[in-house]
């Protein structure tokens, strides 16, 4: 699962539209010590998988979700440049078809507009936070839990501090 996601990061090739010229921030509340059971870790060894040239990306963090030694879900949180803009349809286009092979189904989180894609193992959902310009976050849940959408939902609350 984090080889998906540190690929999906390095993958996100110089392209997009020009927007504010203001630098991206990483959101202060990224996810708490648990949530909903699980144990959070930051990888702190793929913040390098973060800064690669020529990429979309300017800063990341990821993030693991465990139970009992497993890896249950993972969280990638990264800062784009600032000439693209997260709320133009077509970066959103651009960076989603370079994260996940297929299609993806639209629909709100916690009010948040969130993309998913169902794989055979995994939920890939893809969104770039409303109140977090110049951010996009990738959830990778196993299928294993119980309900990944309502485990989505409770972190976009935390994020948003609701």
């Amino acid at each position: 699962m984090r080889a998906v996601l540190l690929l999906a990061c390095a993958a996100l090739a110089a392209c997009g539209s020009a927007a504010a010229s203001t630098t991206p921030q990483l959101p202060k509340r990224i996810l708490p010590a648990a949530i909903d059971g699980y144990t959070v870790r930051e990888e702190t060894s793929a913040r390098q998988g973060f800064d690669v040239d020529r990429s979309q990306v300017v800063q990341g963090r990821l993030y693991t979700l465990r139970a009992q030694g497993a890896v249950y879900a993972a969280l990638q949180v990264a800062t784009l440049r600032a000439d693209l803009d997260t709320t133009d349809v077509d970066v959103q286009h651009d960076i989603r078809k370079q994260l996940g092979s297929g299609s993806y189904r639209y629909y709100r989180v916690a009010g948040q507009w969130v993309a998913d894609q169902v794989r055979p193992d995994v939920h890939l959902f893809v969104w770039f936070p409303d109140r977090a310009p110049g951010v996009f976050e990738v959830l990778t849940v196993s299928n294993q839990l119980k309900d990944p959408q309502a485990f989505l939902g409770t972190l976009i609350r935390f994020q948003e501090a609701r």
